[in-house]
Order: C-alpha cells, then sequence, then structure tokens
C-alpha cells in the first residue's frame, strides 16, 4: 500500500520521475526530462495522468504553486512468501526480453507453475517423473485450451506439451496471478537468508530495469528487460544480489521472532528505495545497457545505428531480508525482545534512523548475535551496529582523531560503513584526511553571485579531504623527493607550517599526485565546507572573524594551518574560510550549477580558467562565504593561493 504527502517544491526539486502538482490545473504531472535556461527558467517535459506527453517552461514566480507528490510507503511485510515469491516470478515472465529470474531450469518452471496455478484455485499433480497432469482447471483460466500432459523439459518424450517461459500458457498463467495478487509484491514479506554469516537485517528491493531502442521516426521499442534484486541495510548501503542467492519464507515458531522487526521505522523510509535506484543506476544497469549493445551489435545489419536508451529503474517489490544465523541464535522469547522498536508504524515516516538501543535495552540482541557490536568496547562505542561487518582496526595513532570523527558523524545523524577508515593518514606527506560520506547537500545559493545560482541539492559519493591546505613542509617534501620546483614559491625560513602559496593549478595537480591523492572537485570542497545544512560559512551563517585566519583577526598574512578549531565546518574540517584560496579541480563555467548533473557533478569537461574556493586572509567577508567561486587561469599564482588535496 502506498499515499501520497505534498511539498513546496523549487525548480531544482523537478528531477526526472518526480510527480508534481501546479504545472496543469487538470491535475499532478510526472517529470520525464528538463533543461535549464539560465538560473530562472526551466523548461519541462512531462506527462500527465493519462499518460499523454507536454512541455511547459517554468519560471521562478511558479514555484509557490508547484508541489512535489512524494510517496509514503507503508509495508507490513506480511504478505505470504510463497505468494510473494510466485508472484515475482509471474512478473519476471511478462518482461518481453529477459527471463524470469529464477525460471532458468526445469524444477524451477514447475515450482512456479504448479504453485501459481494452486494460488489460482487450480491442481496441478505429478503423472510421471518429470510430467504433469492438471486435475482441476483454475476458475481465472476456464476456456483455455489445457493440454492433457504437461512437462517443463525441453528434452521431452512422447505427447506431452512443453511449458516453457514464453509458452502462451505459461504467460496466461503469470498473467492471471499478476492480475489478483501483484499488490503482495508492494506489501511485502518475509525472507529468510540462509547464506549470510551476518546478523543484519535488509531491506530487499526487487526493480525493473528496461532499455529502449530507438527505430526511426521518433518510434522505440523495448529491446531489454529485466528483474534486478538490490539490498539495502539500516544505513543506506546498497549492494546487488549476487547471482545464485536463494530466500526461505518462514517457518513454524520463527513467525514471532521476526514480528518487531516489521515495524523498525527505518523500513518505513522511501529513501531506501532511491538508493536501491542509485546502486542500479551505478551499477546493474550500466552491466545491462553493455550486454545489450553486445547483443544490438552481433544482431544488426552493417549499416545500421539505432540508438539503446536506458530508461530509470522502478521499485516494483520489497522484501524484509533476516539472517537464518540471527534467528537460529535467538531465545524462544524473541531475538529481538527488549530492542526500542515501535510499537506501531510512525506516521510520518522519520527520515533518519532510529537511536541505537542502550546497553540494557539491547542486551540480549547484542549478546547473542555476533559481529554487531565491538565485543572489546564499552560505553556508547559497544553498542553501536555494525551490520555484521567489522570494523577495520583503529591505529593507536590515530585513536584520538577518529573518535573525535565518529562523533562528528554521529552528531550529524550520519553513519559510515564498518569498513570504511574514518581516519586515514597519507604515508607520502603525513597529511591527515577525514571521510566524509555520501549523500546529497545543497549546492550554490539563491541570494548569491550570479554563478552561484541555481541553488540546488547535489548527491556525492563518499570521499576523504585533508583536513588542512598543504603546507611549505609537505611541499619542501614533495620538490625535494621529485626534483620538481615551482618557479614562484619561494617560503620564507620559518614557514614550514604555514600555507604553500604562489602555487599554480598544475603546480598542486602534480603534488597531488605523488601524494597519491587528487585535487577535490567543487562540489565536494563545497559540501565539506557546508556540511548537511547548507550553512553559509564553515561555522554557521553569520561571519565572525574570531573564526577564521583573517583581517579582522588581527592576522594580515598568511597562518599556520589548523590555527582556527572553532572554525572548523561540521565535518571537521579546518581552515575553508580564509588563510588562503584553494585550487579545485574543477574547469569554470558561469552557467554550469543550471546544466550540470544533480550527481557527482565534476565541472565541464573543458575551459580556459580552473575554480578556486573559500577566500583568503585578506578577504572581505562576502568572498569567504562557502558558496563563493573565484576563477583564474591554470598558471596563475598569487600569495594569496594554495591548496588541499582529496581522495
Amino acid at each position: 500500500m502506498s499515499s501520497k504527502k505534498s511539498r513546496m517544491a523549487r525548480l531544482e526539486d523537478l528531477r526526472r520521475g518526480t510527480r508534481v502538482s501546479g504545472v496543469l490545473p487538470e491535475g499532478p504531472v510526472s517529470v520525464v526530462d528538463y533543461k535549464w535556461h539560465g538560473p530562472a527558467g526551466l523548461e519541462l517535459l512531462y506527462q500527465d495522468e493519462s499518460g499523454r506527453p507536454g512541455k511547459a517552461l517554468l519560471y521562478r514566480d511558479a514555484e509557490p504553486s508547484l508541489e512535489l507528490l512524494v510517496p509514503v510507503v507503508e509495508r507490513d511485510f506480511d504478505a505470504d512468501a510463497r505468494l510473494f515469491q510466485c508472484v515475482l516470478h509471474a512478473f519476471g515472465l511478462r518482461l518481453p526480453a529477459d527471463p524470469a529470474p529464477g525460471l532458468g531450469g526445469e524444477e524451477e518452471r514447475a515450482a512456479f507453475f504448479s504453485g501459481a496455478v494452486e494460488f489460482l484455485g487450480g491442481q496441478l499433480r505429478p503423472s510421471e517423473p518429470g510430467y504433469y497432469e492438471l486435475h482441476h482447471l483454475p476458475p481465472a483460466l476456464d476456456g483455455h485450451p489445457f493440454p492433457a500432459i504437461l512437462t517443463f523439459a525441453a528434452a521431452k518424450a512422447g505427447p506431452a506439451e512443453w511449458l516453457h517461459p514464453a509458452h502462451p500458457l505459461m504467460q496466461e498463467v503469470a498473467e492471471q496471478v499478476l492480475e489478483r495478487h501483484r499488490q503482495v509484491l508492494v506489501q511485502g514479506a518475509v525472507l529468510v537468508d540462509e547464506q549470510s554469516p551476518s546478523g543484519e537485517v535488509r531491506l530487499l528491493c526487487y526493480l525493473e530495469q528496461a532499455i529502449e531502442i530507438s527505430e526511426g521516426l521518433g518510434g522505440r521499442r523495448v529491446f531489454s528487460k529485466r528483474v534486478q534484486a538490490i539490498e539495502v541495510d539500516a544505513r543506506g548501503r546498497a549492494a546487488p544480489v549476487e547471482a545464485g542467492r536463494r530466500y526461505r519464507a518462514l517457518r513454524e515458531g520463527e513467525e514471532n521472532l521476526v514480528q518487531p522487526l516489521r515495524l523498525a521505522p527505518w523500513l518505513q523510509d522511501p529513501a531506501l528505495e532511491e538508493k536501491a535506484i542509485d546502486c542500479a543506476v551505478a551499477h546493474t544497469l550500466p552491466a545491462q545497457l553493455n550486454q545489450a549493445r553486445q547483443d544490438q551489435q552481433a544482431a544488426r545489419n552493417p549499416g545500421a545505428r539505432p540508438l539503446l536508451l536506458p530508461l530509470p529503474p522502478v521499485v516494483v517489490g520489497v522484501a524484509l531480508v533476516v539472517p537464518a544465523a540471527a534467528l537460529a541464535a535467538a531465545p524462544e522469547s524473541g531475538l529481538w525482545q527488549g530492542v526500542a522498536f515501535p510499537t506501531a508504524a510512525p506516521s510520518p515516516p522519520p527520515v533518519a534512523a532510529p537511536p541505537a538501543p542502550t546497553p540494557e535495552e539491547g542486551e540480549t540482541l547484542f549478546a547473542l548475535v555476533p559481529g554487531l557490536v565491538d565485543e572489546g568496547g564499552r560505553g556508547a562505542d559497544a553498542w553501536q551496529m555494525a551490520a555484521g561487518e567489522r570494523q577495520p582496526p583503529v591505529p593507536p595513532e590515530l585513536k584520538a582523531e577518529w573518535e573525535a570523527h565518529a562523533d562528528r558523524l554521529r552528531a550529524l545523524g550520519l553513519e559510515a560503513s564498518a569498513q570504511v577508515p574514518l581516519v586515514l593518514r597519507n604515508p607520502a606527506d603525513s597529511g591527515l584526511a577525514v571521510w566524509i560520506p555520501a549523500g546529497p547537500f545543497t549546492m550554490g545559493a539563491a541570494a548569491g553571485n550570479r554563478d552561484e545560482r541555481p541553488a540546488r541539492l547535489v548527491e556525492l559519493d563518499g570521499f576523504y579531504l585533508d583536513l588542512c591546505p598543504i603546507t611549505n613542509a609537505q611541499y619542501a617534501a614533495f620538490a625535494a623527493a621529485t626534483g620538481y620546483q615551482p618557479r614562484h614559491w619561494k617560503p620564507a625560513p620559518g614557514s614550514q607550517d604555514l600555507a604553500a602559496v604562489n602555487i599554480s593549478w598544475e603546480d598542486a595537480r602534480l603534488y597531488a599526485e605523488w601524494a597519491g591523492k587528487r585535487l577535490p572537485t567543487e562540489a565536494e570542497w563545497e559540501k565539506a565546507a557546508r556540511g548537511p545544512d547548507g550553512r553559509l560559512y564553515p561555522w554557521g551563517n553569520t561571519f565572525d572573524a574570531r573564526r577564521a585566519s583573517v583581517l579582522g583577526n588581527d592576522y594580515n598574512r598568511v597562518s599556520p594551518v589548523g590555527s582556527f578549531a572553532a572554525g572548523a565546518s561540521p565535518y571537521g574540517v579546518l581552515d575553508l574560510a580564509g588563510n588562503v584560496w584553494e585550487w579545485v579541480a574543477d574547469w569554470y563555467a558561469p552557467d554550469y550549477y543550471g546544466r550540470g548533473p544533480a550527481r557527482n557533478p565534476r565541472g565541464p569537461e573543458q575551459g580556459q580558467q580552473r575554480v578556486l574556493r573559500g577566500g583568503a586572509w585578506i578577504c572581505h567577508p562576502r568572498y569567504l562565504r562557502a558558496t563563493q567561486r573565484e576563477h583564474q587561469t591554470p598558471g596563475h599564482f598569487s600569495r594569496f593561493a594554495g591548496f588541499r588535496c582529496a581522495q
């Protein structure tokens, strides 16, 4: 079941696949595509409720009337698991190009067909090994011609009729199952994973992936469709399910053990499906597209060059996956007894995951499922769920920085993967870098300069960013190791801890390459400075000269890096306002924010100037804003410009 809630929208919110009201008076539309015409106008391609396409040009003054229709997913995971899997197979059978998931062999096809006939009110009985006879015809199939004897083996013998996935009878049975029971895919079922050694509970999303092919004169047809399974955990980490993975239904006595899990708030978060879609777009859909290109290359005429067009993946079903190892360890009173789950599904569902249970609340669960906690820890750290993964060992010399960064992420409501080191010490330059988790942030400023508009939501993968700008001591180590000497970099005696300046973009790039790092993208730099709340300065929305190396703080030169801990960004990164301008990787274009991608933007493919961010000690506060963009030719150098690295 699902319903809709609405919220006011900006033009930047209108992404492909979103539903929005206020564009047409007749009702909401679905966004098919869009194109920016400068920061103030958006050309929208849409489909109305009846599927008719249309086009509209929207200006900023239309925003008050726009409302996003956001799906509120309400799942109870109470569907019969056998029926759920039967309907999933039926859905796969209706896909026009690729075979249904799990229906590759004779036994799988026989199990599906007999189960489907049973759910439709009929009965299929084996007459001899490998052969079946319909003893009772389902009412929904009354009037259809049925052969007397059925077989699902390609090497059939005698008069039996071979039922393969494309057989009309198999297709008709699948159609009837979907017509009657398709809602169970959305309702969800509980499935048990007997192959996972982890104690982690996951949301299993089944996505329809489709690729169309253009056939001239605007015509299109489906070239490839398939169902892809992707698992998402409570932290939003998504991964494709490997081939051959099998799940089973709950057994007698297990139903009561999993009942509290059905009510976990994180399972109702619509963002989980978005994570599954993101994973499909990044991994499984490109693989399908590559295979489709190979198939197309093998089949087409030498002169034909039709275009393959991947469509956005769509979630068609969900399931709650519980590891069998966790169920086996559960006492009769219930594995999850004492864990702080609500007694009813929340409304509206919270976006953030629920807080970790206290030791007293979670003692039963944590003691019985190995790998959920750091067994050697105590206090709050001992009760962080590691989702079945072991955290990498913390180097003793980095323990303080590691724990401080973990505290920062928790304060932001963020969790990094248990397998990701939170802090790194670079072996080449000894620089310290902190992990910034994947996720969205607001890039740009609606009230900023023209090249900072439009403000938009941007999604980034996780990355590391140096805690401080590169110092003269670090650059000297690079120069000594490589023999490279920038023409204008001439540090004064005693300036080892100062930020390196008079560095061109190329000088910075060569250093990063030597250290095994890279320059950050403009988006990465801005996310590190602004945090998830979109602040104007690293410390907040009000300028404070006491928090940065600026003239108002009695500074009239470059300062030692990391001198202003009070000016740290939400991720703990220092010197992101003042001290020195910092080169980033991107080419500069004044209109890039209006046309760049919403995921991992890396700037224009070419240009004449590179971007600098952050402002210098000599700058007015307006130039110290986290959204301010400066640009110079790659060969430019000055006593106000330096850099830091990412990886």
